[in-house]
Protein backbone atom coordinates (compact mmCIF):
# COMPACT_ATOMS: atom_id res chain seq x y z
CA UNK A 1 0.00 0.00 0.00
CA UNK A 2 1.36 3.88 -0.79
CA UNK A 3 0.59 6.27 1.82
CA UNK A 4 0.49 10.17 0.88
CA UNK A 5 -0.98 11.09 4.01
CA UNK A 6 -0.93 11.41 7.97
CA UNK A 7 -4.69 10.07 9.19
CA UNK A 8 -4.08 11.98 12.83
CA UNK A 9 -2.19 10.60 15.47
CA UNK A 10 -2.40 7.65 18.28
CA UNK A 11 -2.67 10.77 20.91
CA UNK A 12 -6.17 12.19 19.72
CA UNK A 13 -7.43 8.70 18.30
CA UNK A 14 -10.29 6.53 18.99
CA UNK A 15 -8.61 3.78 20.96
CA UNK A 16 -10.92 0.62 19.74
CA UNK A 17 -8.60 -0.15 17.04
CA UNK A 18 -6.00 -2.64 16.76
CA UNK A 19 -2.80 -1.04 16.35
CA UNK A 20 -0.24 -2.38 13.94
CA UNK A 21 2.96 -0.43 14.73
CA UNK A 22 5.18 1.12 11.48
CA UNK A 23 8.56 1.14 13.41
CA UNK A 24 10.87 4.59 12.21
CA UNK A 25 14.44 5.30 13.23
CA UNK A 26 14.70 9.38 14.50
CA UNK A 27 16.49 9.74 10.91
CA UNK A 28 13.41 8.32 8.78
CA UNK A 29 10.77 10.64 10.10
CA UNK A 30 12.37 13.33 7.65
CA UNK A 31 12.16 11.02 4.61
CA UNK A 32 10.10 12.19 1.83
CA UNK A 33 9.70 8.24 0.34
CA UNK A 34 10.31 5.17 2.48
CA UNK A 35 9.86 1.89 2.25
CA UNK A 36 8.99 -0.42 5.18
CA UNK A 37 7.17 -3.30 6.48
CA UNK A 38 5.24 -2.88 9.68
CA UNK A 39 4.89 -5.56 12.80
CA UNK A 40 2.36 -7.68 11.10
CA UNK A 41 3.60 -7.64 7.73
CA UNK A 42 2.23 -5.22 6.23
CA UNK A 43 4.23 -3.32 3.19
CA UNK A 44 4.30 0.11 3.37
CA UNK A 45 5.06 3.06 0.81
CA UNK A 46 5.27 6.40 2.50
CA UNK A 47 5.20 9.19 -0.21
CA UNK A 48 4.64 12.05 1.99
CA UNK A 49 5.04 16.05 2.24
CA UNK A 50 5.41 16.75 5.65
CA UNK A 51 7.81 14.98 8.03
CA UNK A 52 6.40 12.18 10.26
CA UNK A 53 5.75 11.99 14.23
CA UNK A 54 5.38 9.36 16.79
CA UNK A 55 2.03 8.01 17.01
CA UNK A 56 0.86 8.96 13.73
CA UNK A 57 -1.64 7.15 11.94
CA UNK A 58 -1.17 6.03 8.39
CA UNK A 59 -3.88 3.88 7.49
CA UNK A 60 -7.49 2.98 9.49
CA UNK A 61 -9.86 -0.09 8.22
CA UNK A 62 -12.00 0.83 11.29
CA UNK A 63 -10.70 -2.16 12.60
CA UNK A 64 -6.77 -1.75 12.38
CA UNK A 65 -4.48 1.04 11.65
CA UNK A 66 -0.91 1.42 10.66
CA UNK A 67 0.61 4.04 12.61
CA UNK A 68 4.07 5.46 13.51
CA UNK A 69 6.00 4.09 16.20
CA UNK A 70 9.31 5.49 16.97
CA UNK A 71 12.43 3.16 18.27
CA UNK A 72 14.22 4.53 20.89
CA UNK A 73 17.89 4.96 19.98
CA UNK A 74 21.43 5.90 22.42
CA UNK A 75 20.83 9.86 22.92
CA UNK A 76 23.20 12.18 24.75
CA UNK A 77 21.60 14.63 27.04
CA UNK A 78 23.05 17.93 28.17
CA UNK A 79 22.22 19.32 31.00
CA UNK A 80 22.89 23.53 31.57
CA UNK A 81 22.15 25.54 34.08
CA UNK A 82 22.51 29.17 32.94
CA UNK A 83 21.05 30.32 29.59
CA UNK A 84 24.54 31.44 28.72
CA UNK A 85 25.67 27.72 29.03
CA UNK A 86 22.78 26.52 27.32
CA UNK A 87 23.80 28.69 24.36
CA UNK A 88 27.35 27.40 24.50
CA UNK A 89 26.19 23.71 24.49
CA UNK A 90 23.76 25.02 21.12
CA UNK A 91 26.69 26.16 19.80
CA UNK A 92 28.96 23.18 20.01
CA UNK A 93 26.19 20.85 18.75
CA UNK A 94 25.18 23.55 15.76
CA UNK A 95 28.58 23.53 14.58
CA UNK A 96 29.11 19.94 14.36
CA UNK A 97 25.63 19.80 12.60
CA UNK A 98 24.30 17.58 15.59
CA UNK A 99 20.21 17.81 15.43
CA UNK A 100 19.01 18.26 18.72
CA UNK A 101 15.91 19.22 20.76
CA UNK A 102 16.07 22.08 23.39
CA UNK A 103 14.00 22.05 26.47
CA UNK A 104 14.35 24.92 29.39
CA UNK A 105 17.30 23.21 30.97
CA UNK A 106 18.92 20.56 28.60
CA UNK A 107 19.71 19.51 24.89
CA UNK A 108 19.23 16.08 23.81
CA UNK A 109 20.96 14.59 20.63
CA UNK A 110 21.17 11.56 19.32
CA UNK A 111 24.53 9.77 20.46
CA UNK A 112 27.80 10.14 19.02
CA UNK A 113 31.15 9.59 20.55
CA UNK A 114 32.80 12.45 19.29
CA UNK A 115 30.51 14.67 20.38
CA UNK A 116 29.90 12.88 24.04
CA UNK A 117 33.50 13.08 24.33
CA UNK A 118 33.88 16.81 22.79
CA UNK A 119 31.21 17.95 25.20
CA UNK A 120 32.05 16.85 28.29
CA UNK A 121 35.94 17.58 28.01
CA UNK A 122 34.43 21.49 27.80
CA UNK A 123 32.54 20.77 31.11
CA UNK A 124 29.32 20.10 30.62
CA UNK A 125 26.88 17.57 32.08
CA UNK A 126 26.22 14.92 29.60
CA UNK A 127 25.27 11.47 30.19
CA UNK A 128 23.72 8.94 27.60
CA UNK A 129 20.74 7.19 27.73
CA UNK A 130 18.50 5.08 25.54
CA UNK A 131 14.87 7.01 24.55
CA UNK A 132 13.21 7.94 21.91
CA UNK A 133 14.45 11.39 19.95
CA UNK A 134 12.56 13.33 19.02
CA UNK A 135 14.43 16.09 17.32
CA UNK A 136 14.20 17.07 13.82
CA UNK A 137 17.39 15.80 11.64
CA UNK A 138 16.61 18.78 9.88
CA UNK A 139 15.04 22.05 9.43
CA UNK A 140 16.50 23.21 6.41
CA UNK A 141 15.33 21.02 2.76
CA UNK A 142 15.81 21.22 -0.66
CA UNK A 143 12.80 20.12 -2.63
Amino acid sequence: MIIEKVLGNLSSYPQDRRIDALKLEWFELDRKILRKFSSEGEDVGLRVKDPLRDGDVLFDDGHKVIAIELAPCQIIRVRASTKKEMGEICLALGNRHIPASISEDSAVAPFDSPAFDYLSSMGFNCEKAFEKFTGSKSRHAHD
